[in-house]
């Protein structure tokens, strides 16, 4: 009796060693089940995840890309050189504008409109690049190196891809009524539009050239003739100078004024008014009573003293850059003549060997400060051809001056003129003259309208797209997807090898427990 109790606990505590041909085999049975289950929970996920996207938060997003085209955009300045930001074009008194000839007050407020208007930068090229670059610099058998040398390809490659390429946007706030599409587009258009005109109302697209206006003839300071006159010769000559940089712009040539006149004879006719109605004109002051004043003398003799100053400090400059430039070419040449005689010590039929000593750092320097070296040559040159640039209208002024001082202390002729008759003569000359200059004014702005207007500040360069972005992406739903299924996987294989579990135990067919 003991020894059959023994052996029956013995065979309750003995389990029956697992068989993986025996799983396999339950597997086998349960896979039709398995993938019915594992098709029914992705379906069952589908299902809630399908509502959860359709029922999450959206935004709506109307995208216009546009590129700048006037000069000097990618260097983010205007034409006249002021700074330009893309803050400018969606600024509020453009904005206002728009919102009130697109009347969006029956969709949203002006608050509203403000936040759901931005501008992004968009240059598919840069994303391209970015993304090829991101790719290599992820290699891990890189060398420092190779590293450093795929970072400056990348830097120069970056500083070649244009930077006026960007994106308008509009997305509506959350809790605002739908805006119509149609409305949406047109009030991206005018906001570029309304930026536009506003920008050429300013002057900002205008070219950065000064141009002198007709008053600058109005002035007389001296009542003596002679000076009166040659003042107004020497303010002519510089509307003649700045009617010259005027007909560098672009399509200056090209360009008429309203009664058909062209720079060249507007050059023509200012030329005409100093050689046959002024230069004529001075002779004939100096037979005045008044030609010959103290006052008169002792005003040239100042603008003498002047001039001369401003010319000895022009030359001052130019010497001091002369001088600059002599003594580092001299020190170069000592340089270099201290490298040649090194090199002339040694035997040359002796074979040159590459050491890392003394003389072969000081060449290795003396390579690589070589372009360095070029720059500094070039930029003192440049500089002394600007100070010598700036002298040369104080040295024509000092002639001037000094001929005019001759004319004023000279004996007058024997002949006398009537002051009055000249004088009358010579505003009318003047006002000849001011006339002439306000055309030179209407040339500048012919040019700066003709050459920036709406559609040479900006072009678009796609259609305006729709993009609806819910808070709750279809990408995050996807991977979450992935996840619950493969975790769903095993649960449902071990639920089956439970099921087939209970069913031999049911069935008998395994040893149970007493």
């Amino acid at each position: 009796m003991i020894n059959e109790a023994t052996v029956a606990y013995r065979e309750e505590e003995i389990d029956p060693p697992v068989s993986v041909s025996h799983l396999m085999r339950v597997l086998r049975a349960y896979s039709m089940v398995i993938l019915l289950s594992v098709i029914g929970v992705g379906v069952m996920y589908g299902i809630v995840a399908l509502a959860v996207y359709l029922t999450s938060p959206s935004m709506r997003v109307v995208s216009q890309p546009f590129r700048l085209d006037f000069s000097r955009a990618e260097e983010g300045k205007y034409p006249n050189g002021l700074k330009f930001s893309t803050a400018e074009i969606i600024a509020p008194q453009i904005l206002s504008k728009v919102y009130k000839d697109t009347q969006f007050g029956r969709f949203m407020t002006f608050g509203d409109f403000v936040t759901a208007v931005y501008i992004t930068g968009s240059n598919p090229a840069y994303d391209r690049l970015q993304r090829e670059y991101a790719a290599r610099l992820a290699d891990l058998k890189l060398s420092t190196t190779e590293r450093q040398q795929l970072e400056r390809e990348f830097a120069d490659k970056q500083a070649s891809l244009p930077k006026n390429l960007f994106t308008l946007n509009f997305a509506a706030p959350t809790g605002t009524k739908r805006v119509p599409d149609d409305v949406t587009v047109r009030a991206l258009a005018q906001i570029l539009s309304s930026w536009a005109d506003w920008a050429q109302k300013t002057g900002l697209t205008s070219y950065d050239t000064a141009v002198l206006s007709p008053q600058i003839l109005d002035d007389e300071p001296s009542a003596n003739l002679v000076v009166t006159i040659r003042v107004m010769i020497k303010k002519l000559s510089q509307v003649l100078d700045n009617l010259g940089e005027i007909s560098l712009l672009p399509s200056a040539s090209l360009t008429r004024t309203s009664d058909h006149l062209s720079v060249a004879e507007l050059t023509i006719k200012i030329e005409d008014i100093i050689r046959f109605q002024l230069e004529p004109m001075v002779p004939l002051a100096r037979a005045t009573r008044a030609a010959n004043d103290p006052y008169t003398v002792r005003f040239v003799q100042t603008q003498l003293n002047f001039d001369q100053r401003t010319l000895q400090s022009y030359q001052d400059r130019v010497d001091a850059v002369r001088n600059a430039i002599a003594v580092y070419s001299n020190q170069r040449a000592v340089s270099t003549e201290e490298q040649s005689a090194r090199g002339t010590d040694k035997n040359p039929s002796e074979t040159v060997m590459p050491q890392l000593n003394d003389t072969f750092i000081d060449r290795l320097a003396t390579l690589l400060n070589q372009s360095a070296d070029i720059s500094y040559r070039q930029k003192m040159v440049n500089e002394l051809q600007q100070v010598q640039n700036a002298m040369a209208p104080t040295q024509q002024a000092v002639r001037y001056d000094q001929e005019l001082l001759r004319e004023v202390t000279a004996p007058p002729p024997p002949i006398t003129v009537n002051e009055a008759d000249l004088r009358v003569q010579l505003n009318q000359t003047r006002t000849q003259a001011k006339v002439l200059v306000a055309k030179i004014n209407e040339i500048y702005t012919i040019v700066s309208r003709n050459l920036n207007p709406e559609t040479y500040l900006y072009s678009l360069t796609s259609p305006p797209t729709t993009m609806n972005y819910r808070s709750v992406p279809l990408s995050r739903l996807a991977l979450i997807g992935a996840m619950t299924v493969l975790l769903s996987l095993p649960i449902i294989i071990l639920l089956c090898f439970i099921h087939h579990r209970i069913r031999e135990e049911e069935q008998g067919t395994i040893p149970v427990a007493r």
